[in-house]
């Protein structure tokens, strides 16, 4: 981040920015005690946003059910049927979404290598991660790079 700041362009500061919001999250997310995240209100608003912050804080690692019904001390089902309900989707699909998001965000700010981001947003192989963006947003990942610049 400090050698991207002393680049001096606009380009180099907001990569600089994202990097460092990056790095803050996962400190924060290292530091936090597990129980200060779980003070969830017993409304369904609660959960569910407990639930979608659970997810944004563990994008660059695999989410299961388990993983999450656990944070929340609710079962698989009930996660299960809040992200339904909420969301209209499923588990896969909502953490896919999220994840394909946090790319595009990188592919725009970042000069990132795209098997780094393929890597970090944790999708899998790089030829499926290609595959996924293609799907989602119409173009390749480098092609969408160079078209947002």
């Amino acid at each position: 981040a400090a050698k991207k700041l002393e680049e001096g362009t606009e380009n180099a500061g907001r990569e600089a920015k994202l990097l460092i919001e990056l790095l803050f999250t996962r400190i924060i997310t290292a530091l936090l005690p597990r129980e200060a995240s779980l003070s969830v209100a017993e409304d369904p608003s609660g959960h569910m946003n407990a639930i979608e912050q659970y997810i944004n804080n563990h994008l660059a690692q695999r989410i299961t059910l388990g993983g999450i019904a656990a944070h929340v001390y609710l079962s698989t089902r009930q996660v299960s049927r809040i992200i339904a309900k909420e969301w209209g989707c499923s588990l896969v699909e909502m953490v896919t979404e999220k994840k394909l998001a946090r790319a595009e965000i990188m592919l725009k700010n970042t000069d990132m290598k795209i098997a780094d981001i393929a890597a970090y947003v944790n999708v899998g192989s790089v030829n499926y991660f290609y595959t996924l963006f293609k799907s989602r947003y119409g173009m390749s990942p480098l092609q969408y790079r160079k078209h947002s610049r």
